[in-house]
């Protein structure tokens, strides 16, 4: 009871056989369904310290650490599954009261991550654009001091012929 674990949609939910909202992985037999909760106040296993507030954010493994809202990065959110609703300074692994699905995870945290992969593409964008445009600034600034020499040249010839 309270182990993470997560499925092909890529949510993190939290199974809890005596409190599921939700029935998971249904088959005709129901020895075999895996009961799972999506959403509600539920035990979860956690690993480490833990305080109120903490988002709570899959090992992989069953279980969940908290970490601090201020340093989740934004693979911690995509593998969040809620909110710890309860603190414990006990390092080991135990059982925390937890509000799943209401955190950084889920489609919001996809969200993120999309504008983020978007925006990163955007400024290489912008960095090549950069590069090219001073490329072009150089190649117009050579062929601005070609034509003053030209120019120059030009002038030159025209007062020889005038001085004739």
């Amino acid at each position: 009871m309270g182990s993470i674990v997560s499925y092909k949609g890529g949510y993190v939910v939290v199974s809890s056989p005596f409190t599921a909202a939700f029935v998971g992985n249904d088959t005709k037999d129901p020895k075999h369904a895996i009961l799972v909760a999506f959403a509600g106040q539920l035990p979860v296993l956690v690993r480490g310290v833990v305080h109120k507030g903490d988002l709570i954010v899959a090992n992989g493994d069953g279980t969940g650490s908290a970490v601090s809202r201020d340093l989740v990065s934004l693979a911690m959110a995509k593998n969040a599954v809620g909110t710890a609703w309860a603190s414990s300074n006990d390092e080991g692994l135990k059982r925390v009261n937890v509000a799943v699905g209401i955190g950084l995870g889920g489609n919001g945290a996809r969200d993120i991550a999309s504008i983020k992969a978007e925006n990163a593409q955007l400024k290489a964008d912008s960095e090549k654009l950069k590069q090219e445009n001073a490329a072009i600034k150089s190649k117009v600034q050579k062929t601005e001091q070609e034509n003053a020499a030209i120019k120059a040249r030009l002038d030159k010839i025209e007062k020889a012929l005038n001085s004739k």
